[in-house]
C-alpha cells in the first residue's frame, strides 16, 4: 500500500475514534431507558397491532369471495349490453314497422280538477242555507246544534264525541 493511503486511514481512524466511544458509551447508558419503554408501551403496540388486523378482515373476505364478485361482474355486464341491444332492436323494429304502443288516457279527474271540487264543496257547506238561518233566528233551533258547533266538533274527532257505556252485567 501506498504511504499516503496508510496516513489519511490511520488520521480518520484517529478522528473516528473518540466518536465512536462517544456513541458507544451513550447506547450502553441508553439501552435500559429503551427496555423500559418498550416494556411499558408493548400494550399500545399489541393493541395497533390487533386494530390493524381488524381494519384488514374485510379485505381478506373479499379476496376469498373473489370469483363470485368477478361471476356477478361479467354477468351484470352482459346483462347491461343484452338490455341494450333488445332496445335498440325493439326500438328500430317498433319504428320501421311504425307501430306505437297504446297510450293510456288517466281516468278520472287530474289533481287540479280535484282540488277546485273539494274547495266548492267545502264553500257550499259553508255557506248556511236560508231555512237554516230562518231556523237559527227564530229560536226555534238551539244555539248548540248550529252548524258552526256542529263543525267544531266534527273537527276534533272523536275526542268530542261522548261515549255512552252501557252496564251489561251477567250477575
Amino acid at each position: 500500500m501506498h504511504i499516503s493511503v496508510v496516513y489519511t486511514v490511520t488520521l480518520l481512524y484517529c478522528i473516528a475514534w473518540p466518536i465512536i466511544k462517544l456513541l458507544h458509551l451513550l447506547l450502553v447508558l441508553l439501552t435500559p431507558l429503551y427496555y423500559g419503554l418498550a416494556f411499558l408501551l408493548q400494550p399500545i403496540g399489541y393493541l395497533g397491532s390487533f386494530v390493524g388486523s381488524a381494519l384488514g378482515y374485510p379485505f381478506v373476505l373479499l379476496a376469498r369471495f373473489e370469483t363470485i364478485y368477478i361471476y356477478v361482474g361479467v354477468a351484470i355486464l352482459v346483462g347491461i349490453i343484452t338490455g341494450g341491444v333488445l332496445h335498440g332492436l325493439f326500438t328500430f323494429a317498433a319504428g320501421a314497422l311504425r307501430i306505437r304502443g297504446a297510450e293510456t288516457k288517466a281516468k278520472g279527474p287530474t289533481a287540479a280538477q280535484y282540488r277546485a271540487a273539494r274547495r266548492r264543496k267545502k264553500l257550499q257547506f259553508q255557506s248556511p242555507s236560508p231555512l237554516m238561518s230562518a231556523y237559527t233566528a227564530s229560536g226555534l233551533l238551539s244555539p248548540s246544534l248550529s252548524k258552526s258547533d256542529r263543525e267544531g266538533l266534527s273537527q276534533r274527532g272523536l275526542l268530542a264525541q261522548t261515549i255512552a257505556e252501557e252496564d251489561d252485567s251477567d250477575f
